[in-house]
């Protein structure tokens, strides 16, 4: 006579409460969840057959804020968190949807960045507020403040003696700009300027009085906070030369 043993196949606990979270999410956008939570449901979209939420708790305990965990940086995700190249790159594409998000109004035409200056700082930090050196960029507007186009000036240590004319204002020619915005970012955390940024500053404004191009301000960016240096009378804008160069003159 043979006797079957019904064997048992014991469901791990993290599966249901994946499937509950996920649940939870979709009721209410994760409004009434935790970030710690948040991040869980994040990392079970790349990290199978694991309970996660320790995890997610430890990268909020090192970085502080859920913003903070996305935009780590990699080396450390994955030297002390040994996290694979599949959750840096979840992280990366949340950060990239979040930077279009914050952009979006400038492609509106009815929109300026003056009248939006709130959005426009937010979208500064999205985008250079973390990043780990600084990053110089120049913002193109047309006389009525909107948006035509931005380029990376420099990168490293600002220093005015590495910045040229023509690699500023070509884009003013490109965009038949009006306005131009400087935004640099500090990775000390601290939004400030410096001497440097001071003496850079006004090396650009002399710069635009005599391209014919209005400074409209040079903001400071951190990952939590932004300083506007004409808010703060840290520079004067000059009266307007009757001084206009061609592309070939510069």
């Amino acid at each position: 006579m043979t006797t079957h043993t019904e064997t048992t196949v014991e469901i791990p606990d993290y599966i249901g409460h994946r499937k509950r979270l996920r649940e939870r999410f979709l009721k209410d956008n994760g409004a009434s969840m935790p970030d710690y939570e948040i991040l869980e449901l994040m990392l079970t979209m790349v990290i199978p057959r694991k309970d996660v939420k320790p995890l997610a708790k430890k990268l909020l305990h090192r970085y502080k804020s859920l913003l903070k965990v996305l935009h780590a940086s990699h080396l450390e995700l994955k030297e002390d968190f040994k996290l694979s190249d599949n959750v840096i790159a979840l992280f990366e594409v949340v950060n990239a949807c979040n930077l279009r998000l914050s952009a979006q109004f400038l492609y509106d035409p009815d929109c300026d960045a003056v009248t939006n200056r709130i959005q426009f700082e937010e979208m500064l930090k999205e985008k250079i507020g973390f990043k780990p050196i600084e990053e110089l960029w120049i913002f193109y507007f047309d006389a009525k403040m909107r948006y035509l186009g931005e380029k990376q000036i420099s990168s490293g240590t600002i220093d005015s003696t590495a910045i040229y004319p023509r690699e500023l204002f070509v884009g003013a020619y490109q965009y038949r700009a009006k306005i131009v915005y400087l935004a640099h970012n500090h990775p000390s955390g601290i939004a400030r300027p410096s001497d440097a940024d001071i003496a850079v500053t006004n090396f650009i404004i002399e710069a635009c009085s005599l391209f014919n191009v209005d400074f409209g301000d040079h903001i400071i960016v951190t990952a939590d906070d932004t300083y506007s240096m004409l808010d703060h009378g840290v520079f004067k804008l000059p009266k307007k030369k009757k001084l206009q160069l061609t592309e070939d003159e510069f």
